[in-house]
């Protein structure tokens, strides 16, 4: 699951947890970085054989 968090004038994080198990965050200053980046982490996942 991914959650984008809003930090106001201090960007967006994006929030991946596993399992319901915080995975993996950082933050961004637009919400449209944060996505890619996301998104990039759960290509990553999936090439290496991850499903979810």
């Amino acid at each position: 699951m991914c959650e984008l968090r809003y930090h106001g004038k201090y960007g967006v994080e994006y929030r991946l947890f596993c399992d319901n198990e915080f995975y993996q965050g950082r933050g961004f200053q637009t919400r449209e970085l944060a996505v890619n980046a996301a998104d990039a982490v759960r290509r990553r996942l999936v090439e290496t054989g991850w499903s979810g």
